[in-house]
Order: structure tokens, then sequence, then C-alpha cells
């Protein structure tokens, strides 16, 4: 997940329960990013209201327009960008 132009966050070797959120288009989730001791801490928090059983989703590319590193998107949602910027 991009945060910025030079910052990703890459949940494959550590991160807790929230790494299996799902890239949307349209997410139902905004994550905001704090420096606590200079340790990178997230949160994630709802920008609709969240269904039972409903996928916690949020943008992996945080709205970065401008990676050149891309890859397909699948979430299949109105307004889909087609690619997810890594």
């Amino acid at each position: 997940m991009a945060i910025n132009n030079n910052e990703v966050i890459d949940a494959r070797a550590f991160g807790g329960i929230a790494r299996f959120a799902n890239h949307s288009c349209q997410p139902n989730c905004v994550v905001e990013r704090w420096d606590v001791n200079g340790e990178i801490c997230c949160g994630f928090f709802a920008k609709t209201l969240i269904e039972n059983n409903e996928e916690i989703t949020i943008d992996y590319g945080g709205g970065n327009t401008t990676a050149t590193r891309r890859k397909k998107c699948m979430c299949k949602k109105a307004g889909c960008r087609g690619l997810i910027p890594m």
C-alpha cells in the first residue's frame, strides 16, 4: 500500500490482521498513518456504514496517481480505475 510517492507499507513479512484488507477503487475505509516514537502506525476508519460480514476495503494506492508500478485491479466497482498504483 502506497503512503506517498516515497513510502509503502508491505505486510508480507510483518503485520497484524489488517493486512487482509483488500483493495477497492470505492473503499469503505480510509487509512490514517501516525509516527509514534519512530514507529509507523496505521488505523483504518470507516468511510461508510459497514454491514456485518462485509469485506473491509481500502485504496492500496492511497490516492497516488503517479506511481510507475501498477497491478491490474479486480474490484469490479463502478468507476474502477483498472489499475492499482503500487
